[in-house]
Order: structure tokens, then sequence, then C-alpha cells
């Protein structure tokens, strides 16, 4: 298992949701002028990753060297 990783499509609207994608992308960090985060589920093309963009999930992709997306690393902790 995987210690730090980036979120699939269905665990980022497993831990977030769908409608709530924009409040938790403003308030994890500041607004630069980036274009979301990369997420590990790929896109259509063979090049291109899914994304969470502002308010929703672009499970379309979009191209992984664009440099305007962020990487937003995550980890499962056991807190028993």
């Amino acid at each position: 298992m995987h210690k730090v990783f980036c979120l699939s499509i269905i665990e980022a609207e497993k831990c977030f949701g769908t409608q709530s994608m924009g409040l938790i992308y403003k308030n994890q960090g500041p607004f630069d002028g980036n274009d979301g985060w990369w997420l590990c589920s790929p896109g259509q093309e063979q090049d291109e990753a899914a994304r969470v963009s502002f308010d929703y999930i672009y499970e379309m992709g979009l191209e992984v060297d664009c440099p305007v997306v962020e990487v937003r690393p995550a980890m499962w902790l056991n807190i028993e």
C-alpha cells in the first residue's frame, strides 16, 4: 500500500463529494491562478489524467505536462 499518493476520481468523490469540490479547493491553500489539482485516474487519451478544477472533477482529462495544474498529495491515517 502506498503511503503518499494522488486520489482517484472515486476517492475524491467519496472524500469530498461532487458539489463541494470548489470549496475544498479554495480552502486548501492560496488560489494563484492554477487550474486545479491532479487525480491519479487516467483521462481519455494516453497522455492525459483527470483533475479537480475549481468546482468539478474533470474526468475527461488534461495533458499531464500542463504546467498550471498542481499536485496535491494525499495519505490515509489510521487514528486508532
